[in-house]
Parts: C-alpha cells; structure tokens; sequence
C-alpha cells in the first residue's frame, strides 16, 4: 500500500497522535448526530402536540359560539314549519349580525349549494357555488354540506381573509338545521397558530446548531490538548530514546572493544607464538634435509605437534567465541556443556533436566536461552552464594520454557527499586525480541533463593516436516555409492580426491546443506553420506534423522572437527553409523567406509577416546523412529501394523527392525519385548 501510495508513509509519532484523535472525532461525530437526531425528534414531538392542543381549543371555540348562536334563535327554529319563510328571515337576520374579530363570520348554505347567510362576502349571497373549489382543489362548499348532512364536524380548507382577500388557512364548525334544510356554522383563521409552530420549530434548529457549536468546540479542545500533549510525550520519549540508544551503542562498542581485544591477545600470546615454533620446526627441517641429516624427521614431528596443539587452540577460540555444539546438537547439549563447566569451575552443585528438542528451536531462541543462562550463572557464582542450583529446560504446547533456580540469598528490594542491572536487562530484552515472558521471583535473606523463568513461544520452534523426492527404486550394486556432504570446498574436494582413489568407491555428489541432501535423496541413492556437523540451512543431525526415516538403510557417518563427547553421543543417538574427525589420516575415512558398510560402528580414534558411556540403557543409541518402533513391536504388532500406523512400507518397517537388534544385541522379538518391559519402555 505504502509502495502505491508514498504519501501515505506517515512518522511513528504522526501515527500515534492519529490513533489517539481519529477514534475521538469519530466519537464526537457519532455522539453529534445522535444529539442532534433526538434532539429534533423529541422537539418535533413537542411540537405536534402543542399544534394538537392549539387546534382542539380552536375546534372547542367554534363549537362553542355556533351552539351560542343556535341557543340565540332556537325558539323560532323550533316552532316553525319548514316552509315558515318568515321564521327563516327572522334567523338569517339574527346571523347575519352575528360578526366577531376582523374575519369572524356566521354562513348558511342549503343542501342544494345557495349562499344564504355570508355578512362579510356578501357578494355570495343567493349564488349558489357548489363545485367551487380552492387552490389545493377542495370543493369546500361540497365538503361543509356533506358534513351538515352527516350532522356536524369539522373541515380545514383554505378561504379567502374577509379582511385582506388572500387565502389562509382555516378551521371552519358546521352543523345542519334538517327540517330546513341548511348547513350553518362558521369558522376561523388559524395562521396563529401556524406561526407559533414556525415560531417553535426555528427555535428547535437554533438550540440544535448552538449545542452542535458546544460539541465543536468541546471537540476542537480536546483535539489541541491531545496534540499538544501527545507533542511533548513524544518529545520527551524521544529524546530519552535517544540517550538509550547512546548508552545502549556504547555498550556494544565496548563489548565489540573488549572482545576484540580478547582474541587479539589470545591470537597473539598463543596461536601465533605456536606458529612461529611451527616455522623454526619446517625450516630447521629443511636444512636438515638439505644437508642429509638423519634425525630431519625430529623436527617434522615436532612442527606437525606444535601445529596440533594451533588446531586445539583455534578450537577453544572458536568455543569461546561462540559454542558450536549450540548450532550443531541443540540447546540441550549447549546448556549441559555449559552447565557442567560451571558446576567444575565454581564447585556449585548444579542440577541439569531437560528433554530431547532434536534442534527444533530456531536459531535466535537458541542463542537468546543459551545466553540467559549464561548470565544467569554468571550471576549466581557473582552474587548468589548459592550452594544448589538447578537448569530445566522443556519444551510444552505453549513454546519452551527455561527454568534457572538457585538457593543463594537473593535480590534484595533495594536493588529492585533502583532497577535491574545489564544481566537482568539483557536477559528481559533479548525475551523481548522474541515475544517472550521472562519472570523472576526472589526472596532475599539467608533462607532465600531465585528463580528465573523464561519461556518463548511456539513461533520459535521449526517444523519438522519437508517435502523429499520419491527414494530412487533400484537394486544396490557396487561400488560403494558415496555422497559428501559439507559445506567447506577445500574439505570436500580434498575428501573426493581422496576417496576417488579407490575403485570400489562411486562419488555419486558433493552437497554444502542438510536441506539438499533430504530433497535429493531419491535422485542420488547413496549407501553412505559423509555428513559435516554444521552447516546452513539444515545441520547434520537433523540431516540424519530426516535421512533415515526416508531410506534406513543408508549409512551416514558423520565428520567433523568437534570431538567432544556431546556431539558424539548426539550423533550417533540421532542414527548415525560413525563418527570421524576432519584431522584424522585420509586411509582412515576409507576403512570408516568399510566398517559401517559391514553393518559396524565406527569411531576414530580421537572420538572413542572422548566418548565415555554414562548409561547402560542402550535404547539411546536408537534414533527417535527406532524407538517408536521397539514400542510398537514390544506392544505385539505386525510389521503391517506397524507400517500402516506410522504410514511407511513394511520392508522400511523391517529395515529398522534389523537395525534395533542389531543396536541392542538382540536377535528375537521375544527379547525386544523382555527388553522394553526391563527398560520401562511399556509404561
């Protein structure tokens, strides 16, 4: 919208003024047509009923002066015969006298339309005017007559003003004398009242538009106070944003300061110092070699020992820097990694729970509770004199929630009132960014403690479905079919040039993400994936569980340059067959290939070595998939069952079903069965 239309693009505080003022006139608006509706309703109401009681007192009169009138001449009318033509004069003269006000008048009519009374249009008289009508087209002569016969009434007619010759309005009273014939009565001029209703109405509109001129002005104050106020606020806030972002950009700088200067000294005092012991090793061995020396070979060993001891440094940098096992195995390795080197650094004993994410947290959730935790530790060895502390860390329907409690003394409400320090701060922005809740709840003293909740929400956590093509369907043949994946070139092309040495082998790609190795699975079909831990868009562990629910029976051995028994047991927990170092000699991949082709687990030597086994519950060893499957077979069901449960084919059923046993040494279902009711599987 803003693209079609530029000047639309309005500044944060214009658009904040325009939400607090738009719904107020929109408001004020509402409640002004609603005012101004009522009030000329109920006005116009008042109105018809004044012009009802003026026209029922004007009707009340004329009756009243025609039965006057009747009284006045009754005992000749009542005597006399109905051709008494001298009675008949004798009452015309009596009305014809009978005058009031300026136009106030008696008529008589008879039936047949012949004016015989009319003292102030006495050009009418003895004319006979039936089918005589007005401007409107009422034949009021008509119309009094009809009325008379029916006995008496009433009839609103315009009639020429006696006084002024133009019409007006009038309510005229009649009533008949039968036995003669005739339709007597009179009536009166009622632009009167026709005024006093104008009267009325014109001072309606006039109290309207002056309550209308309130409101607008109401409004109009309200409006320049809003903006005048939303003026300053916004001022204000704005300028103490602006000092926030200083202090805020000099922290950074600071930390970017410090940091840099960190690996600076540490590049310096200890990666460079080593590299230099590597360069005297090489050249000294150089002019051994040139001179024939037998023990050249001395200081190759010693270059190659000191450039070993570079790559371990390069490593615990990099750590430092940044935990790699956060990217590569998860939060919950992160945090155990983190957790334990706390518990041997400070000698806190610290509790570590949590389950199994499989690296389903997105990338900013990871790092923003990795680091809550980090400052939280920090702060409990800083400050807490805690001697129990405990992390938990669970996923739920709401999100996941990290949990950090300790036994120490507390924040005291000092500290609380003069506000949080940069730990807490960091903490409650980076929840901030991710939309999260972070509470804290302390008691100070010696029997006191913290506990810090932070939780996310389920936007945070990625899906773990992806669409993958078809598995390629085709007999295995030799060569081994091999896929490398990583997405460093020099590491990738130096393994194929190695691996292309042999002719038993079929490099059949070279792939830089997990993501593309899922998706060309079917198209490639290869028995064993040379997998890297870390790598964009999808890592490797994730990159082995989707691999091997799709086709179980390839093989993927992990290579990497972390050897810490975190990533090992998470690598093989998620399925894989191996696990090798990047530095190991090339021969070595080679012989990895072999075993795990020969349904063996394979582990380099650096790798077993730092692989310590903390459980005798082997069911770790099985990937997710497998699991599900022991509880299913344990539980009695066919292979067919299985499959159509778990909406896979029976021979991918039957593929896992090898791999369990073998995985737990296990050659019956009977055993599976005894094993999973040992292990609690069934409960």
């Amino acid at each position: 919208m803003t693209s079609l239309f530029p000047f639309l693009r309005l500044a944060y505080g214009l658009k904040l003024s325009l939400v607090a003022t738009v719904p107020l006139i929109l408001a004020v608006a509402a409640i002004s047509t609603l005012v101004t509706v009522q009030s000329r309703t109920l006005a116009e109401r008042e109105i018809k009923s004044l012009e009802t009681q003026l026209l029922a007192a004007k009707k009340e009169e004329l009756r009243n002066y025609v039965t006057q009138a009747r009284n006045g001449f009754y005992f000749i009318y009542g005597n006399a015969a109905p051709n008494d033509e001298v009675a008949k004069r004798r009452v015309r003269q009596i009305l014809s006298a009978m005058i009031y006000g300026d136009d106030g008048f008696f008529f008589v009519y008879d039936y047949d339309g012949t004016n015989l009374v009319s003292p102030r249009q006495t050009n009418r008289i003895n004319q006979n005017w039936s089918g005589e009508t007005n401007r409107e087209g009422v034949a009021v002569v008509d119309d009094l007559i009809m009325i008379a016969r029916q006995g008496d009434g009433y009839l609103t007619h315009l009639w020429p003003k006696p006084s002024t010759g133009e019409e007006g309005r009038m309510i005229t009273y009649v009533t008949s004398f039968p036995s003669w014939r005739w339709a007597v009565g009179t009536g009166v001029f009622i632009d009167d009242v026709l005024s006093s209703i104008a009267t009325a109405r014109a001072e309606v509109e006039a109290r309207v538009k002056r309550t209308f001129g309130y409101i607008s002005v109401i409004t109009l104050t309200a409006l320049v106070m809003v903006f005048g106020s939303g003026m300053v606020i916004n001022f204000r806030e704005r300028r103490l944003a602006d000092a926030k972002l200083k202090k805020l950009t000099q922290r950074v700088f600071d930390a970017q300061e410090e940091e840099r200067g960190r690996v600076a000294r540490e590049l310096h005092d200890g990666i460079s110092q080593i590299l230099v012991g590597v360069r005297f090793s090489l050249d000294s061995a150089r002019r051994r070699l040139a001179q024939g020396a037998p023990d050249a070979d001395s200081s190759l060993e010693q270059g190659i020992e000191n450039l070993g001891t570079a790559i371990t440094e390069v490593r615990r940098i990099s750590r430092d820097l940044r935990p790699s096992v956060l990217d590569d195995l998860g939060l919950g390795p992160a945090l155990k990694t983190l957790v334990e080197d706390f518990e041997g650094r400070t000698g806190i004993k610290t509790e570590f729970e949590t389950v199994v994410f499989r690296n389903r947290l997105d990338s900013n959730a990871k790092t923003a509770l990795y680091r809550i935790a980090q400052e939280a530790l920090t702060n409990i060895e800083r400050h807490a004199n805690a001697t129990r502390t405990a992390v938990d860390m669970r996923g739920h329907k709401n999100g996941a929630t990290l949990k950090i409690s300790d036994n120490g003394c507390g924040i005291n409400a000092t500290t609380r009132k003069r506000g949080a320090g940069i730990g807490l701060r960091n903490m409650e922005e980076r929840v901030e960014q991710l939309d999260g809740q972070l509470t804290i709840r302390s008691s100070h003293g010696p029997n006191g403690g913290t506990v810090i909740l932070a939780t996310v929400p389920l936007t945070h956590l990625l899906s773990t479905e992806i669409k993958v093509q078809p598995k390629f369907e085709g007999d295995m043949t030799l060569p081994i079919r091999v896929l490398i994946v990583d997405d460093h070139p020099m590491v990738a092309q130096g393994i194929q040039s190695v691996l292309e040495r042999y002719s038993e082998l079929e490099i059949v790609g070279s792939l830089n993400n997990g993501r593309a190795v899922v998706e060309q699975l079917g198209t490639l079909n290869p028995d064993v994936i040379l997998m890297d831990l870390n790598m964009p868009e999808m890592g490797g562990l994730t990159a082995t569980e989707l691999v091997l629910e799709q086709r179980p029976e390839t093989r993927v051995l992990i290579l990497s340059m972390h050897d810490s028994p975190e990533y090992i047991a998470s690598a093989l927990s998620h399925g894989a067959m191996g696990y090798i170092l990047k530095d190991v000699p090339t021969n070595e991949i080679k012989l990895a290939i072999d075993a795990v082709m020969g349904g063996e687990r394979y582990l380099c030597t650096g790798a077993a070595g730092s692989l310590k086994p903390k459980t005798d519950d082997a069911r770790e060893a099985l990937t997710g998939r497998e699991q599900t499957i022991l509880l299913q077979v344990a539980q009695g069901k066919s292979n067919k069952d299985v499959a159509a449960e778990l909406e896979i084919s029976v021979r991918t059923v039957e593929t896992h079903r090898k791999n369990i046993k073998r995985k737990l040494g296990i050659s019956s279902t009977a055993g599976l069965t005894r094993y999973a009711i040992k292990h609690g599987a069934l409960q």
